[in-house]
């Protein structure tokens, strides 16, 4: 069974290849993504913010 966002993606990766023959996987990945990101309300800066304090966090308890 697919999730949402892979549904979304298949679609969508289909219908940008057809649009830009050219374009590389990378940046359809990409512009598909930011599709996603309009339609479903989502951002990818919450995830990256988390990752970051973890990291920040990590370090500054192992400097103690």
């Amino acid at each position: 069974m697919l999730t949402e966002y892979q549904k979304y993606m298949k679609k969508r990766l289909q219908e940008l290849k057809k649009d830009h023959p050219n374009m590389k996987q990378p940046q359809l990945m990409k512009l598909a993504a930011q599709g996603w990101s309009k339609v479903s309300g989502k951002t990818s800066s919450k995830k990256s913010s988390k990752k970051s304090s973890k990291r920040r966090s990590s370090k500054r308890s192992q400097r103690r």
